[in-house]
């Protein structure tokens, strides 16, 4: 009977370890707060990221060591980092209690399923949603019924906010990328024959333009550097902007055509007219893509003959 006793209170010792170890690694009450529900810190093995809900889907896939959107389009490179550094850095704030769990969840029913997957198969599944405000975010995992209120530490802004970009909005806004050792020619071609073509060209040592015998240097010079790294704001679909879909069938004003030593920066732009009451101008590019720019922007791409003569 002693050694019965004894070999209970041994295996009821063991069994309380062994608990104790189990709970132990499990994110308690208390300890919740700034526990890494991804587990993603290692994100160069990420390849796609799906963002999938019934009203906008999008998937990032990284192919031949460049990234595209939908498998079309290339990804702004700024906002992908932007969501890797997402899932690595996002943490809990805290668990949603009871009292509040069956309104998350209704919010989250409209959320953003996120499938995380890599060379060796899917790293991270959850659903990322906020409150109709757009103040807090929230996370579940795949599979799972407890949600997180989550935050990205340092970050104020709306985390779940990232996954609910459309298609257009994670695209590329790149349009020029050239300089004066790399550009042969730059047109602006006016549709206006009261306004003079502009022509920028190559010819033998530096960048000249046709039909002035001296330019400007300090204007020219301040002119070609906008092409460096030319971006426009978004891009966008007809419907997207109502106010915008009249003009995509509108003759354009001026066509910009950049002639460039490395021929895949080579890129012709039509710009279109107004509206007036709007700070955007409508851009197509030579693949019939629309975007909308800053007008002020816009406008001092036009420029005339006039503007690069020398002060007298």
């Amino acid at each position: 009977m002693h050694k019965n006793t004894t070999l209970l209170i041994s295996l009821g010792v063991l069994l309380l370890l062994i608990v104790g170890t189990w709970w132990a690694g499990r994110p308690s009450e208390t300890s919740i707060v700034g526990y890494d529900l991804l587990e993603l810190s290692d994100t160069t093995k990420i390849s796609r990221i799906e963002m999938i809900s019934d009203e906008n889907s999008v998937i990032l896939s990284k192919v031949n060591g460049k990234w595209l959107v939908n498998d079309k389009y290339k990804v702004d490179r700024s906002i992908r980092n932007f969501l890797v550094g997402v899932l690595k850095l996002v943490r809990v704030k805290r668990e949603v209690g009871p009292s509040q769990l069956a309104e998350v969840k209704q919010w989250m029913a409209s959320g953003r399923k996120v499938i995380i997957s890599g060379g060796q198969g899917m790293l991270a599944e959850f659903t990322a949603a906020g409150n109709p405000s757009k103040t807090e975010s929230y996370f579940t995992l795949a599979g799972e019924s407890k949600v997180y209120q989550v935050e990205l530490p340092g970050y104020p802004n709306y985390v779940s906010g990232i996954f609910e970009f459309t298609e257009n909005q994670w695209r590329n806004r790149l349009l020029f990328s050239s300089d004066w050792r790399s550009i042969q020619s730059l047109t602006i071609d006016y549709v206006d024959d009261q306004k003079k073509d502009v022509t920028i060209a190559f010819d033998k040592t530096t960048l000249k333009v046709a039909d002035l015998p001296e330019a400007d240097t300090l204007v020219l010079e301040n002119y070609i550097q906008q092409y460096e790294s030319f971006f426009t704001n978004e891009f966008i679909s007809k419907g997207q902007i109502p106010v915008y879909d009249s003009l995509m069938d509108a003759t354009p004003v001026a066509t910009i055509r950049l002639r460039d030593i490395d021929s895949a920066k080579n890129t012709e732009l039509d710009v279109y007219p107004g509206p007036t009451d709007q700070p955007y101008v409508l851009l197509k590019d030579e693949a019939g893509n629309y975007s909308v720019c800053d007008a002020g922007r816009v406008r001092s791409l036009l420029i005339s003959l006039d503007d690069l003569r020398p002060e007298k």
